[in-house]
This record gives structure tokens, C-alpha cells and sequence, in this order.
């Protein structure tokens, strides 16, 4: 018989931190772009926080936090890459 195991990460950053930093991004993204690179390098923080919590725990549910996690990082810098370039 299996016995699951719970990941050990805290409860706010998978459920507020994360969404919160990325809110953040996406509302100074559009009209303050030196501001979206700090909340960019915040969610980036995050999200290296969330891996660390996350290390050792080779659990499909890992995975997929880490992957939501890391869809909202790299679409926070798709859209920083656009603002450096001004086709935002």
C-alpha cells in the first residue's frame, strides 16, 4: 500500500504569495516598466523559494505547483521583454 505524502511548503506562498507578486507585475507591467522589473525579479524570488521548499519531494503534485508557477514567471517575462523592446 502507498502512503501519501504531503508537500511541505508553506500554505501562503502557494496561495497568496505567488498570485499576489504576479497581480503585482501584470498592474505596474503596462504603466511603469521600471517598476514591473522589480515585481518581475520579486515573482522570480518566489519562485526559486517555492523550489527550494519543493526540493526533495518527487511528488506529481510538486510538479504541477512548479509548473503553474513557472507559466506565471515566464509570462511575466515575455511580457517585460516586450516592454523593452515597445511593443507592449
Amino acid at each position: 500500500m502507498a502512503v501519501s505524502k504531503k508537500i511541505s511548503v508553506s500554505k501562503d506562498l502557494l496561495t497568496g504569495d505567488l498570485e499576489r507578486a504576479y497581480a503585482e507585475f501584470m498592474r505596474v507591467s503596462i504603466s511603469d516598466p521600471a517598476r514591473a522589473i522589480a515585481a518581475r525579479r520579486n515573482l522570480a524570488r518566489l519562485y526559486k523559494k517555492l523550489i527550494g521548499q519543493l526540493a526533495g519531494q518527487s511528488m506529481p503534485l510538486a510538479y504541477a505547483v512548479l509548473a503553474a508557477a513557472d507559466e506565471l514567471l515566464c509570462e511575466a517575462k515575455k511580457i517585460e521583454a516586450r516592454h523593452a523592446r515597445g511593443t507592449a
